[in-house]
């Protein structure tokens, strides 16, 4: 499914509009970055949790040239599925 597809069936499940869905679907992703950038995370029991990790600075090799690089330490967005949602 795509963005516009996941916009029509949620106005169609809720009997709103496209315009609503899209709104809403917007508002989600807005709660879920404001959550990750807090460093909280997001956690929708049953279906999803939304986190951060953080990645300490190490050596990598650039699979195109075999040349060693450094990576900074840096923060990383994840999504861990429910069980639930796992078996399809």
């Amino acid at each position: 499914m795509k963005t516009q597809d996941v916009v029509n069936r949620i106005a169609e499940i809720t009997g709103g509009t496209k315009k609503e869905a899209k709104q809403y679907l917007g508002a989600f992703k807005q709660v879920v970055v404001e959550g990750l950038e807090s460093g909280e995370g997001v956690s929708l029991k049953g279906f999803v949790e939304f986190s951060v990790k953080e990645v300490p600075a190490h050596e990598a090799r650039n699979p195109q040239t075999g040349e060693s690089v450094q990576v900074p330490a840096h923060r990383k967005g994840t999504a861990k599925l429910s069980n639930s949602i796992k078996k399809y």
